[in-house]
């Protein structure tokens, strides 16, 4: 995987929410003729692991993803040593929080302070670490959780019966209040980040992800 003519592989997201991301990373490196960057798109979910492993082999590497993914990823990794080299706040007047939020979602018109303790609890698989890591608090607290884990359609597993809550990513909203859902809690707020090697700072191109 090393790159031996010497050039840096810039690991974009290939996800379609994480589109303006890639497309601005992609037009800078065109436009602008950077021609010590090589461009690789993966999904948002294995920026790191393909950052990690290109590294590994001898390769110089950055990957532009989103915080929340990269932290399930650390979380998983614990020894790995990739770190988050600048961080691009997102900005979207569109988005509910005007950012990704990975949020605890439940019935709306209730609390859930007015739920039973013990909750079945669908969650994105995307964020299975992260999620552990809060249900841990609220088990603390005197709650219990049957947990199951989706990799996709999470909010629709509640107008189903299947689910009490659920923990996935809220954007617009839209899916989560057609679903008869709303935010309890906010988990996770996510950026955009930059991925590498803490002395690999300086040669990051000078991009926005402001949508």
């Amino acid at each position: 995987m090393a790159n031996g003519n010497g050039k840096w592989t810039i690991v974009v997201p290939k996800n379609r929410s994480l589109k303006a991301c890639r497309e601005k990373v992609e037009r800078l490196v065109e436009d602008e003729g950077i021609k010590k960057y090589k461009v690789l798109e993966a999904r948002g979910e294995d920026i790191a692991f393909f950052v990690h492993s290109i590294i590994k082999e001898g390769g110089k590497a950055i990957g532009i993803t989103g915080e929340d993914l990269f932290k399930e990823w650390k979380l998983n990794n614990p020894s790995e040593h990739l770190d988050i080299i600048r961080r691009y706040e997102w900005k979207d007047e569109e988005a509910m929080f005007n950012k990704p939020v990975l949020c605890l979602l439940g019935p709306k018109k209730k609390e859930l302070e007015d739920l039973p303790k013990k909750l079945r609890v669908a969650i994105s698989d995307k964020y299975k670490r992260i999620s552990k890591h809060y249900l841990n608090f609220l088990e603390d607290h005197g709650y219990s959780f049957k947990k199951f884990y989706l990799s996709g359609s999470v909010e629709e597993a509640f107008p189903h019966g299947i689910a009490d809550v659920i923990i996935d990513i809220v954007y617009s909203g839209k899916s989560a209040d057609e679903c008869g859902l709303r935010c309890y809690r906010k988990i996770f707020e996510c950026d955009m980040v930059a991925i590498g090697k803490k002395e690999f700072h300086h040669s990051l191109p000078k991009i926005s992800i402001v949508k």
